[in-house]
């Protein structure tokens, strides 16, 4: 999906949420138990699913950035037509 593409350049993932709101996502519990939410558009017989999650990648005596990670499904009816997972670190 182009907005999380964007937003992986700029490590901002406030700028995908606001677009999704944007593009009329609707918030919806994520279906992976490692996702923290989920968003989801329907049109006709296709869906657009977006879930996310964030973890903390420091380790003892470092502090890291979190990584942001945005698992994008395009579903028609029961099937999975396409999946792509994005990850980005935090931009601070």
């Amino acid at each position: 999906m182009g907005i999380i593409k964007a937003a992986s350049h700029e490590a901002d993932t406030s700028a995908v949420f606001r677009q999704l709101d944007e593009l009329g996502f609707q918030k919806v519990d994520a279906t992976n138990a490692k996702f923290h939410e989920g968003y989801l558009r329907t049109e006709g017989y296709d869906s657009v699913f977006v879930q996310y999650r964030y973890y903390d990648t420091s380790k003892a005596f470092s502090i890291r950035l979190d990584m942001n990670v945005f698992l994008t499904k395009l579903l028609s009816q029961d099937a999975t037509l396409k999946e792509e997972e994005i990850r980005f670190l935090d931009k601070t």
